[in-house]
């Protein structure tokens, strides 16, 4: 920041973040979600600490952001999802189990 715009850094900062707030794991985020959700309350940005993913105020969540694990108590996913999150996935991982537990596989 230029030095002559120096006085606006702290309402800048205010401006941005007002609405957000930050939260160690994804689950915790989400429980909060619901929460406020329940209450009828708005519900503001969520940052979680954990994954450094960004869950907007409307519940969209982006899975390329964090660590790709989608959780299922969100309402809308912004852009594809990860592969372990598809239905292809996981009809293959409930196969595989399967095929592991029939024939004593570890």
């Amino acid at each position: 920041m230029k030095p002559e715009h120096e006085k606006l850094r702290r309402s800048i900062f205010y401006s941005v973040f007002k609405n957000c707030v930050i939260i160690d794991d994804i689950d915790s985020a989400n429980k909060f979600r619901l929460f406020l959700k329940s209450k009828k309350q708005n519900i503001p940005t969520i940052f979680v600490k954990e994954d450094k993913s960004k869950i907007r105020s409307e519940g969209i969540r982006d899975p390329n952001i964090g660590s790709g694990k989608l959780p299922n108590t969100l309402d809308f996913v912004f852009g594809q999802l990860p592969d372990n999150c598809t239905k292809e996935y996981m009809d293959l991982e409930k196969s595989n189990q399967l095929y592991q537990s029939k024939f004593n596989i570890n």
